[in-house]
């Protein structure tokens, strides 16, 4: 237990009781529960009437509110005194064996009476090797609880036994949750079920008292006793924590959300280490505040880095139980409350976690205001696809109550194919560390996205624990692989490539192969890699006669057309870089490109100069000065160029100021083409449309 010395007693005993699974008792100037009248009706408890009016809306033979329970017995088993344990168990508590249905309009509960005897259905699995039962006796477990139950009907529970071994069983239990919660399994049923069972598989009676009153009787009192200033005072807490326009997760995920909430569910499991249990406790204690809000702020930070939002809402379920009385009694009594954790300022986590007490506390102390009324009074913006204030909730199990170390429990554990969120995180405090189950939409995330999620939560509670005066902005969430992964392998890029080659002599290489063959078209005119080649050695040889060649940089600036690749091979075939202007860009742009690159000369057309009339640079018309280019001969010109050489001179957009030249050299160009060609290779007679802008 953290200390919370610096609490006032009020939020001490709340707090101490919420961490231990039980709300505040304050029963001080309250009347005790009296038993109902006899009758075997009674209304809703607010907590069953928020489930009744959801299950409303769930889809049909969806089991959005089926509860697993996996207990574990290891040693021997008396299946005998197990069914008599549950029968007496049932006898005990009227609400494991009450149904529901309408009465004039109303939902109310009807108690039926005890059975004299409960039969376990029992599958033994001795009979299959020993690898594979564990996974048998999920399989059979999920085929139970994914059934849906019937309210009107009942029974409300289903158990099934599974014997693996002699001394290692199974006991799978389905609730619908109108009749069971956390505090019941962990606290109530888990002791009893101990308790009873020893006795009676020694043949003695059961050594526990009759319940004074049950679920109903609660469930009558809780409607009874009504208090205005107080609930009124508690919405006005409610009011002020969610005034304003309400964030709604805006989770990256590369699925589209449903229009409709479809409740599917799957589950994996997080799982954290003992010694991070135990950093973080120590990280509780230093701080005074709870592993429970500990976890809240770790998993609202990883949503925060996720989304970017300053303002988280996270769901949590309060115990509800206000009463010494109810701190034993088996049923529902839960109510979930939106904490609504601030971001803003970039704090550090511990900062965050002063929030995050604050948060907590004021929620559980205006626990009293269901969900639904909160809804009604908020009215937060209806979405069809999404809960009204939360997508994402956490909770942590109270603990469990010592037993005969041969009974331990397990909440949840079981998938029952529903989802009432989009994620619900659902830990306990075990003695090898922090587990539980991670329920999640499939029809919202995907599976490798929540074992991210659970990875990322783990790993930023280590780094806060390390280092919690950092701020949760720089705090890690990426696991070792992952760094490993963004770092170094997508980082080796390393390939195999011409690396001693420029771009025109790989082109002289493909006209040395297949000469006739078709180079380049443009609607009637063709030209062949040979004449391509022969057309650009050509121009390079006029272009090395007015003073172009390696280190000098050559403006291009024609239609796209022939002439604009033959210009290109042409100039890079003296030395010099290509710099490609747009003719359709502004004259103003082009001449501060030509100025700016220090081109010593433009390749053009005649056409183009007519709109563009260049300045203080001399030009080369592929079409009008093609009389004299046509004199110079066709072979190949001899002429140094480097790979490491420059090749082209790119222009960026000039948006955040001044267009900059960005220079491209033939090794670089290759190592693309290189990648292109094993990527998306070309067959022969394949055609390539040139539809990019040259200087793009």
């Amino acid at each position: 237990m953290p200390d919370i010395s610096d609490l006032s007693d009020g939020k001490r005993i709340l707090l101490q009781q919420y961490l231990s699974g039980n709300a505040v008792s304050s029963s001080e100037g309250k009347a005790h529960i009296a038993p109902r009248p006899r009758g075997n009706t009674a209304p809703l408890s607010l907590a069953q009437e928020q489930v009744w009016l959801h299950g409303q809306m769930a889809p049909p033979g969806v089991p959005v509110y089926n509860e697993t329970l996996t207990i574990r017995r290891s040693g021997p088993l008396d299946v005998a005194a197990l069914e008599r344990t549950f029968a007496e168990t049932i006898r005990r508590h009227e609400i494991w064996r009450t149904t529901f249905e309408l009465r004039d309009g109303q939902p109310v509960q009807v108690v039926h009476p005890a059975d004299a005897a409960f039969k376990l259905p029992l599958v033994d699995l001795r009979e299959i090797p020993e690898p594979e039962r564990e996974q048998k006796a999920v399989r059979i477990a999920r085929a139970v609880a994914r059934a849906p139950f019937n309210l009107h009907e009942g029974p409300l529970l289903r158990a099934t036994l599974v014997k693996l071994s002699e001394g290692d069983h199974r006991l799978f239990l389905t609730f619908h949750q109108m009749i069971f919660d956390g505090v019941t399994a962990y606290q109530v049923f888990l002791p009893e079920l101990s308790a009873i069972y020893l006795a009676f598989s020694q043949n003695q009676p059961s050594p526990l008292p009759d319940p004074r009153i049950q679920y109903a009787d609660y469930a009558i009192w809780q409607r009874e006793q009504t208090n205005p200033e107080a609930i009124a005072g508690q919405l006005a807490y409610w009011q002020s924590k969610l005034a304003g326009e309400l964030p709604v997760l805006a989770w990256p995920s590369d699925q589209f959300r449903p229009a409709l909430q479809t409740y599917r569910g799957e589950i994996q499991t997080a799982v954290m280490s003992k010694e991070l249990l135990q950093n973080l406790k120590t990280l509780g204690q230093e701080q005074r505040v709870s592993l429970f809000m500990i976890l809240v702020a770790g998993f609202a930070s990883v949503l925060h880095r996720y989304t970017g939002q300053a303002n988280i809402i996270l769901g949590t379920p309060s115990a509800g139980r206000s009463l010494p009385e109810l701190e034993k009694m088996v049923g529902y009594f839960l109510n979930i409350l939106p904490l609504r954790i601030d971001f803003s300022g970039d704090p550090t986590f511990l900062e965050l976690l002063v929030r995050a007490r604050e948060t907590v506390l004021g929620a559980l102390s205006n626990s009293d205001v269901p969900l639904t009324q909160l809804v009604e009074t908020i009215r937060p913006a209806p979405d069809p696809a999404r809960n009204p204030f939360f997508q994402a909730a956490i909770s942590i199990e109270p603990l469990i109550e010592t037993v005969d170390s041969g009974w331990s429990a397990t909440q949840s554990d079981i998938g029952t194919g529903a989802s009432k969120l989009d994620l619900y995180i659902d830990v306990d405090e075990r003695p090898e560390g922090i587990a539980g189950p991670v329920t999640y939409n499939p029809d919202v995330f995907n599976a490798e996205e929540i074992s991210r999620l659970i990875q990322h939560w783990r790993t930023f509670l280590e780094g806060a624990a390390a280092n919690p005066d950092r701020a949760v902005s720089k705090l890690p969430i990426l696991t070792a692989s992952e760094r490993g992964q963004i770092l170094v392998d997508w980082n080796r890029t390393r390939a195999d490539y011409s690396r001693n080659t420029t771009i025109h002599q790989c082109f002289d290489a493909q006209a040395g192969r297949t000469p006739e063959a078709l180079a380049l078209r443009q609607r009637s005119r063709c030209l062949s890699f040979r004449e391509l080649r022969e057309r650009s050695n050509q121009l390079a040889r006029l272009l090395s006669k007015v003073g172009v060649g390696r280190g000098t940089r050559v403006a291009l600036c024609v239609e796209r057309s022939l002439d604009m690749v033959v210009g290109l091979l042409g100039i890079l075939k003296t030395g010099a870089a290509y710099l490609p202007l747009d003719p359709s860009h502004p004259v103003d742009r082009m001449q501060f490109e030509i100025e700016d690159a220090k081109a010593t000369l433009v390749v053009t057309q005649q056409v183009v100069v007519d709109k563009f009339p260049i300045r203080n640079t001399k030009t080369v018309t592929l079409d009008t000065d093609w009389h004299r280019i046509a004199r110079e001969a066709v072979d190949d010109l001899s002429t140094h160029v480097e790979p490491g050489d420059t090749a082209y001179l790119l222009y960026t957009s000039g948006s955040s100021g001044r267009p900059k030249g960005v220079e491209g050299t033939h090794r670089g160009a290759i190592n693309r083409f290189w990648w292109m060609w094993e990527r998306y290779p070309f067959e022969p007679g394949e055609v390539c449309c040139q539809k990019t802008n040259l200087g793009f």
